[in-house]
């Protein structure tokens, strides 16, 4: 199984579910293990690209904690 890391500290500014989902559209197979770091501070578990391109990160109002959520395409 193919593995990747992708440091989150890169100016992207994306999170980890629409670079997930832009690297599916770049042709990376579902079943690609990823890891998301900010430096060498692991964030998550490492995970197939295909969990994460079918979350959505969702900020709270409230100041809660911010959630996954299923992403629903637009």
């Amino acid at each position: 199984m193919t593995s990747i890391t992708i440091d989150l500290n890169r100016p992207a500014r994306k999170g980890p579910c629409a670079i997930s989902r832009d690297l599916l559209e770049d042709g990376h197979a579902p079943d690609t293990l990823v890891a998301f770091v900010r430096g060498s501070t692991p964030c998550f578990s490492p995970a197939p690209l295909s969990k994460w391109a079918g979350l959505t990160a969702e900020e709270s109002s409230s100041g809660a904690h911010m959630r996954f959520r299923p992403y629903r395409e637009r």
